[in-house]
């Protein structure tokens, strides 16, 4: 054997083993390409997921806002428990009449504020208070409007108010006051007696009975909660 011969063999599996190296290489770079692809699905796939995770997210809360928006505020009603006590106690007690007068002095109020579009859900009676001082009836009333000063979610705001329907002497419309603090007639300006007989002792002229009481809605409140 030949150098010449020797020198073409060593090449030939220089060649060789340059070729199986090559190849390892390829082989290695497509297993790392393929795991590279891998990993680049599953981060796709996650961040997928994320993205309709987050839109569901997004729809729920629009579909939160939505029913908020729709949704009337619950009241606490008892009238049906309270109403008869309190027809016993006042037959002069109506509660249609004392409805609607709850109901327009709230829609003047929200009126004032700028409101529009109000929408009376329900008016209920939620407590009844009988004592020495003060008789009173407390009212809750569900309702929805608009209004651009304020913020709400979706169309309407809907809300909550409570007022109080008392029963009260209220004579100032009627009656103007001396010095004294006292009432008096207002055709010739004597003092009225409290137990007057409907009729001024001094001019005749016909008087309001200072014993009679009416009732009247008083604290209007709008309930955030």
């Amino acid at each position: 054997m030949n150098l010449s011969s020797l020198s073409i063999g060593n090449n030939k599996l220089w060649w060789i083993v340059a070729g199986v190296a090559v190849l390892i290489v390829i082989y290695i770079l497509y297993l790392l390409i393929i795991k590279i692809n891998r990993g680049i699905r599953r981060v796709t796939d996650k961040m997928r997921s994320f993205s309709n995770m987050v839109d569901e997210v997004y729809k729920a809360s629009k579909n939160a806002d939505k029913i908020e928006s729709e949704t009337p505020k619950s009241v606490s009603g008892m009238t049906s428990l309270l109403l008869p006590k309190i027809s016993h106690d006042f037959p002069d007690f109506n509660w249609h009449e004392i409805r609607k007068s709850v109901e327009s002095k709230i829609k003047e109020k929200l009126k004032s504020e700028g409101s529009t579009d109000i929408y009376i859900h329900k008016s209920v009676i939620s407590a009844y208070n009988r004592g020495a001082n003060n008789i009173s009836v407390e009212c809750q009333t569900a309702l929805k409007y608009k209004n651009p000063n304020k913020k709400y979610l979706g169309e309407y705001k809907q809300s909550r108010f409570s007022s109080e329907v008392i029963y009260m002497q209220k004579l100032d419309d009627f009656y103007e006051k001396d010095v004294f603090g006292a009432y008096t007639c207002p055709h010739c300006g004597a003092a009225v007696d409290n137990h007057n007989t409907g009729v001024c002792a001094y001019c005749g002229s016909k008087l309001m009975d200072l014993n009679v009481r009416i009732w009247t809605v008083e604290n209007i409140q709008e309930k955030e909660y």
